[in-house]
């Protein structure tokens, strides 16, 4: 009885090692309202906690072990939307790359001196805030149409009068929607572009409202008005017709115009450390070009 006892209660220790990393990875997603820079900096740490206080406590040697109840479930709870979702391996990377690192890394550094202790707590900040963005840009920006003219597209202003935009001028396109969550998040980023070139007569920059059958128009426009941001908004009159003729399905999605020539088509950002898509350094790369 005592030895089926022990069993139980290991098993019972294992599941909670087990349920961690998942129960973490939820609460994040709360916390940070799905943002992946910080979701993978706090599932990064955690492995590593999780698999310091796995050893401490447990006194396993066996590295398959603790793989197994450690960060074997979380694993599966991140490859199950792969076959589901066409793009969920845009984010999903970071987790199925990292956390197994993460855990090995650990593992061997365990019995080391405490310098390969703090060095460790180190690589997550670089995978999160430095990598991470920069691949998941990357990746969003694959197969961009690029170099080709920018396409007849109906727009309508404010008013719902047509609008066309200035092809001569260097033009930045934040197309977005009402069901797209980040994309109200991004909006501080634009509103930072916008006053930066504000004065700049040769840039103009836009948001530009990509509509959904279920969209009312009054609706939208009160909600622009209210957010109370300084760029201006246009809008799209047909989805089908910005989709197919950009060719992107995600939002938010940016293109930067130059003559007439779709300069950028993909994911923009504008930190500092973002070597790929960084919107002030593609704006000002095509200032300094000549026509």
């Amino acid at each position: 009885m005592a030895k089926s006892w022990n069993k139980t209660n290991i098993a019972v220790q294992y599941l909670m090692w087990s349920s961690l990393l998942i129960f973490t990875y939820f609460v994040s997603g709360i916390i940070f309202g799905g943002n992946h820079i910080w979701m993978s900096l706090t599932i990064q740490l955690s492995t590593i906690l999780a698999t310091y206080c796995f050893i401490y406590i447990t006194k396993c040697k066996k590295i398959g072990v603790g793989f197994l109840y450690v960060i074997f479930p979380l694993l599966v709870l991140l490859i199950m939307p792969l076959f589901f979702f066409n793009d969920a391996l845009k984010f999903t990377w970071i987790y199925l790359l990292t956390v197994p690192f993460f855990f090995m890394l650990t593992w061997f550094l365990y019995p080391r001196k405490k310098i390969a202790h703090l060095i460790i707590f180190v690589l997550p900040v670089i995978f999160s805030f430095y990598l991470f963005p920069n691949v998941l840009t990357y990746i969003n920006n694959l197969n961009p149409k690029t170099g080709s003219e920018f396409p007849e597209i109906k727009f309508t202003d404010i008013n719902k009068r047509s609008f066309k935009v200035d092809r001569d001028k260097i033009v930045l396109l934040d197309f977005w929607s009402t069901k797209c969550g980040i994309c109200y998040k991004k909006f501080p980023d634009l509103e930072k572009l916008f006053l930066k070139y504000h004065g700049n007569k040769n840039v103009q920059i836009y948001s530009v409202h990509v509509p959904y059958p279920y969209d009312d128009f009054q609706k939208t426009k009160s909600m622009v008005i209210n957010l109370g941001y300084k760029f201006p908004t246009i809008f799209a009159v047909s989805k089908n017709e910005t989709l197919n003729k950009l060719n992107f399905n995600a939002f938010p999605h940016y293109v930067i115009i130059k003559n007439n020539k779709i300069e950028y088509s993909g994911f923009l950002q504008i930190q500092d450390n973002l070597i790929v898509g960084n919107a002030e350094k593609e704006i000002d790369k095509l200032l300094l070009m000549k026509n």
